[in-house]
């Protein structure tokens, strides 16, 4: 499980927990922003786009290692729509992460 550490930040921002658990998780590996990471989210936040969501969408966007990119389980998919290359709807109480 792939998990964009800009949207940890925030789940953890919000209350407390999130990134103790999600670190705890075997199958999470925490992805860092890199540089062309920190150049997508710039440009997304000049289009609007929250920070918080920013790295989510640059790790759904295809690249030479993930052609297809990686899918973003959201609750609600509506801020990332029209962004995101692939997006997944889970319903309300899903939070925003990472299925490779």
């Amino acid at each position: 499980m792939y998990v964009p550490a800009l949207c940890l930040a925030a789940a953890d921002g919000l209350r407390k927990g999130p990134a103790e658990h999600t670190g705890a998780l075997p199958a999470a590996e925490i992805v860092e922003l890199d540089f062309a990471g920190a150049s997508t989210v710039g440009a997304l936040l000049r289009d609007g786009v929250e920070w918080r969501l920013g790295h989510a969408v640059h790790l759904s966007r295809p690249t030479p290692d993930w052609p297809d990119g990686r899918h973003v389980v959201t609750a609600d998919p509506g801020p990332v729509r029209g962004h995101a290359s692939r997006t997944r709807h889970q319903g309300a109480g899903a939070t925003v992460t990472w299925a490779g």
